[in-house]
């Protein structure tokens, strides 16, 4: 089975994406450490 992203998601990822060059010192809360778990 092949999964092929949209054009707009290609774009957000691969094109418009910026890294962070900065932090705060907001803590992380455990409801989007789960979110983030729960995307792999």
């Amino acid at each position: 089975m092949s999964l092929v992203l949209d054009p707009a998601a290609q774009d957000l990822l691969f094109r418009e994406a910026r890294t962070a060059n900065t932090f705060t010192d907001e803590p992380v809360t455990d409801e989007q450490v789960q979110a983030i778990y729960d995307l792999v």
